[in-house]
């Protein structure tokens, strides 16, 4: 029986473009494509971002080995005692400083993990206190 008007046999599986002329299959393949792109993308950006907020941390671990970690922040307590002075030299090797105290949650934690009063970054000028960011202590903390 001859195929009626409109009809056509149906493609062969083996004709040359049969696989390749599939529309569906080129539009799963692009789209896999740009979320791949996109995913790497937004792994460099936030790569980027990281490396900004913490240069001396380019790797993956946030902090160095034996430094806490705590809202975007790395924390370290030693064990040995020094002056402020002393202390603050050490920071400083460690592109570091003493304790700049931003907001309550801070100011709790460090509460909770200390067993005695650590040094922290705060020095008086006058009869001001300034952190050593430079920044005046805020009297709500």
């Amino acid at each position: 029986m001859a195929p009626g008007p409109g009809l056509q046999d149906p493609p062969e599986k083996n004709a040359p473009g049969g696989l390749f002329s599939n529309i569906w299959l080129w539009r799963g393949v692009a789209g896999v494509l740009t979320a791949a792109v996109i995913l790497i993308l937004c792994i460099q950006f936030v790569n980027h971002s990281l490396a900004k907020d913490f240069p001396v941390c380019p790797s993956l671990e946030l902090c160095p080995s034996g430094w806490l970690y705590f809202q975007r922040k790395c924390y370290y307590l030693s064990e040995n005692e020094a002056n402020w002075n002393s202390s603050q030299s050490f920071c400083s090797l460690h592109n570091a400083s003493l304790l700049v105290i931003e907001n309550h949650q801070e100011l709790s934690f460090m509460v909770k993990i200390t067993k005695q009063d650590p040094w922290i970054g705060l020095s008086r000028r006058n009869e001001e206190f300034f952190w050593v960011n430079g920044k005046a202590l805020d009297n709500k903390l």
